[in-house]
C-alpha cells in the first residue's frame, strides 16, 4: 500500500501547489509544491516494481 500511497500523495500535493498558486499567485509555491509531487511520484514509481519482485520472489519460493 505504500507505493499507491506514495503516487495519491504526490498527485494531492501537485493539487494543493495549483490551489494554492491560483490563491496567492505565487510561482515559487507552485514550483516547490510541483517539484515535491514529482519527487513523491518518482518514490512511488521506484519502488513499485522492486515490491511487484519481492512478491513475486516469494510466491516462487512457496510453491518450490
Amino acid at each position: 500500500m505504500i507505493c499507491p500511497g506514495l503516487l495519491a500523495t504526490s498527485a494531492a500535493v501537485a493539487a494543493c501547489a495549483t490551489l494554492a498558486w491560483l490563491v496567492s499567485g505565487s510561482e515559487t509555491v507552485l514550483a516547490a509544491g510541483l517539484g515535491g509531487g514529482v519527487l513523491l511520484g518518482l518514490a512511488g514509481v521506484w519502488q513499485l516494481p522492486r515490491r511487484i519482485d519481492q512478491a513475486a520472489k516469494r510466491l516462487r519460493s512457496e510453491t518450490a
